[in-house]
């Protein structure tokens, strides 16, 4: 056999000895970082559900004045119930419906949800006040389920309650929606959606769930 030839074989051994060396420490790199990372992950839970960090960040976070607007917004769930969840919402608002999935997995009898509508433009005013009177006129669980069907649909357009029969001109759906939204100007409420607990904003890294879980202690 030539000696090229010889050669070239030897080259192309090493070359491809050398290319799993390579990939094998790519590869053992990769694991430890993602071990690493999941340590991390594990000690950063730890402390963040130690009992005196969830008490301390949780009692003491600033309480929101609800004085005007308790009884306003689409309201689910009894009036005495242990926990009130306040929604500043946008019914535009991708995240806003993200967030409405996961309380519709946490309702519960010990927990009541109000929803606050922003209105930053008239079209929005507008289907505010659709929300408004169906809560007003059908009551809780029509207005939950309209909710949930205007977040699913990729119908945002006002005739989506054509069949509803509406009226949105009534002045006590105004009143409402316009304090409702005067509230939330003098709150300085800017991202959407926006939740309190207790009148308590939820704070980070904490979610809506830590806060039910912790006041349900």
């Amino acid at each position: 056999m030539p000696k090229t030839v010889v050669w070239s074989k030897l080259f192309y051994v090493c070359a491809s000895y050398l290319i799993i060396l390579l990939v094998f420490n790519k590869i053992s790199a990769l694991h430890r970082k993602i071990n690493d990372g999941v340590r991390l992950r594990k000690e950063f839970n730890g402390l963040r559900y130690s009992e005196q960090v969830l008490s301390c960040t949780l009692r003491n976070a600033p309480i929101r004045d609800m004085v005007g607007v308790d009884k306003y917004g689409i309201q689910l769930g009894d009036d005495d119930c242990d926990i009130t969840i306040t929604v500043i919402s946008n019914p535009f608002c991708r995240p806003c419906a993200q967030m409405h999935k996961r309380l519709n997995e946490i309702i519960n009898s010990s927990i009541r949800i109000q929803y606050l509508f922003i209105g930053l433009t008239d079209r929005i005013m507008e289907i505010n006040r659709y929300l408004t009177a169906a809560y007003h006129i059908y009551g809780d669980k029509v207005a939950w389920k309209l909710l949930t069907d205007w977040f699913e649909t990729g119908n945002k357009c006002p005739d989506f309650f054509n069949k509803l029969n509406l009226d949105i001109n009534d002045m006590t759906i105004i009143e409402e929606t316009y304090a409702v939204n005067e509230w939330i100007r003098r709150g300085n409420f800017v991202g959407t959606p926006t939740v309190l607990v207790n009148g308590k904003e939820v704070q980070w890294p904490y979610a809506v769930e830590d806060y039910i879980l912790y006041s349900s202690k």
